[in-house]
């Protein structure tokens, strides 16, 4: 972001549109956790849930569009890649998280 003011109004302007969006959805569509981080959003939602509510967030601003990630499964054990970190649901519905960035090695060779 070029200006010095660019995150505080980004930020102001995402907590105005996610208000928006939370109050005006239907209760039966509705994210039991929605959490953001700038522009990143994760929320705890159903698999039928994710299209009706995509599309009505999708509608509140035409020039700002939401896309989705799901969960990917491997096995029993089911990961959510979210900025740098893992989530890990494991099979008995336990939560962990483990960093995925990993520090790059400079060498003047």
């Amino acid at each position: 972001m070029g200006s010095p003011i660019s995150p505080g109004t980004c930020n102001t302007y995402c907590e105005d549109f996610e208000q928006r969006a939370l109050q005006t959805a239907p209760t039966e569509i509705c994210p039991s956790l929605w959490l953001r981080y700038v522009d990143d959003v994760v929320a705890i939602i159903t698999e039928k849930q994710v299209t009706p509510f995509t599309d009505h967030i999708n509608t509140i601003n035409p020039s700002m569009q939401f896309t989705v990630e799901t969960q990917v499964e491997e096995g029993k054990i089911q990961h959510l890649p979210v900025l740098d970190v893992d989530i890990i649901r494991k099979e008995d519905g336990v939560l962990n998280s483990k960093s995925t960035k990993r520090k790059l090695i400079q060498t003047n060779i």
